[in-house]
């Protein structure tokens, strides 16, 4: 198994665990405020109610919810920060790319994109190799640069 399908595979299960979380926290948030409602409803009881155990519980569900919502913010950081290093690893490999200065003799530059049918487009025209390089290269570094803005604006708690 590749480091990418790892990766994918753990932002996964972090993501499932923290919604599984996220639903338990309220399920008994649902549950306590039931079961508030259904304690009014009944002949009052001699012992008067405790609030500090109502308000132990709104902490726990409180905090179970905050996890929840770390773990999301968690999953979110690597997928972004996959994302991230992937761009960089393909920015540094177009960079390494070279053309023919016309020293090289028979040595020349071609360039081939195919899609997903297989269909291709091939050329060996130096300048439009070159404009399609310069052109990758730009966008890869305005990805960079969107990919790290986004990865600021993460705030785990």
């Amino acid at each position: 198994m590749s480091a990418s399908n790892i990766n994918n595979t753990l932002v996964s299960e972090i993501a499932e665990a923290a919604e599984a979380l996220k639903e338990a926290a309220q399920e008994k948030a649902s549950k306590s405020e039931f079961l508030k409602k259904s304690r009014l409803k009944k002949t009052p009881s001699l012992k008067p109610e405790q609030p500090e155990q109502t308000n132990e519980e709104a902490r726990s569900i409180q905090r179970q919810i905050a996890i929840s919502n770390n773990l999301h913010q968690i999953a979110e950081l690597e997928r972004l920060m996959k994302q991230h290093n992937d761009t960089i690893a393909t920015y540094e490999n177009l960079k390494t790319f070279k053309f023919n200065t016309g020293n090289e003799g028979g040595a020349y530059t071609s360039i081939e994109i195919k899609d997903m049918d297989r269909k291709s487009f091939q050329t060996s025209n130096q300048r439009l190799a070159q404009t399609l390089v310069e052109c990758l290269t730009k966008i890869l570094e305005d990805k960079i640069k969107e990919l790290e803005e986004q990865i600021l604006e993460v705030r785990i708690l």
